[in-house]
């Protein structure tokens, strides 16, 4: 069981130190966002999930630019 617990805790202190982004809509801080444009002035933003489902429903500005992960 010592290789699990190594493990484990190797997986714990790397979580700790992943970077976390705000939302640019909800001003939550996530360890993951999406890049996307969903405005008429097409700027790119980082934005949680939650709020991408929420912006890109019957939305003909949004464009998807990628996936942030801290």
């Amino acid at each position: 069981m010592p290789h699990f617990n190594y493990i484990l805790e190797k997986n714990l202190k790397k979580r700790k130190l992943m970077k976390k982004k705000e939302c640019e809509k909800c001003k939550n801080n996530f360890r993951m966002l999406f890049r996307v444009q969903y405005t008429p002035e097409k700027k790119w933003v980082f934005i949680c999930n939650d709020c991408v489902i929420e912006v890109r429903r019957d939305n003909e500005d949004y464009r998807y630019g990628g996936t942030w992960k801290g």
